[in-house]
């Protein structure tokens, strides 16, 4: 056997267990799992290791609406499009408030925040043949996100501190209808995650974590 198929076998050994996990989230068979992964490896898509299981939640729940908080140069935000493209259906509103300090910044929990990008360059990692699933609002999430409603599917990606998650968290399980997800990145910076999940049915998945989680509502 060539050193190719060795390494993609190795892979989908690999792989396996993840795909496993969101077959069981989402209630579906692991070879209708498996064919959303093809439909990312046929567009040999960048990125698609870190953001896998939000692109095959996305597959899975089919939202109509989807909110994002965060979007930084735009590799979540891309993978969200793909999987509402693949679908056939869906919009994504994303909101980012965009700031720029060499080195990072702290945050209210006083951890060290990287995750700066030039004003002008948010969302410049999405290509342009995805963006007309995609309405991109630049604001403060405190304003922009309770004048959304009607979406089933949301995720946080934005400011990470205990007082600013959990208050997104709790936004948008009021306005999620039952079978609905809330997914989140850096579950790990602070305890909101822990909090609202108690009691819900969730999904982890590491991205070096676990680092990331989802919830579905109304179960």
């Amino acid at each position: 056997m060539d050193s190719w198929k060795l390494q993609t076998r190795l892979g989908d050994f690999l792989i396996d267990r993840r795909i496993r996990a969101v077959a069981q989230f989402l209630r579906v068979d692991r070879d209708t799992v498996w064919d959303w992964v093809g439909s990312l490896r046929r567009e040999t898509v960048r990125d698609s290791t870190q953001n896998l299981e939000l692109y095959l939640l996305v597959r899975g729940k089919r939202p109509r609406s989807v909110v994002e908080t965060g979007v930084n140069r735009g590799h979540s935000t891309a993978m969200i499009l793909r999987a509402l493209r693949h679908n056939g259906e869906g919009h994504l509103t994303s909101i980012d408030l965009p700031f720029h300090v060499e080195g990072g910044r702290r945050n209210a929990d006083g951890k060290w925040d990287v995750s700066s990008v030039p004003v002008g360059l948010t969302g410049c990692e999405v290509p342009e043949f995805l963006r007309d699933r995609w309405t991109l609002i630049v604001g403060d999430a405190k304003a922009e996100l309770p004048k959304l409603s009607g979406y089933d599917f949301f995720f946080h990606d934005s400011d990470h501190s205990y007082a600013h998650q959990i208050w997104e968290y709790r936004v948008a399980l009021e306005h999620l209808p039952a079978g609905g997800v809330l997914a989140s990145d850096d579950i790990n910076w602070s305890s909101a995650f822990g909090e609202v999940s108690r009691g819900r049915r969730r999904f982890l998945w590491p991205k070096g974590g676990p680092t990331r989680g989802a919830i579905e509502v109304g179960t």
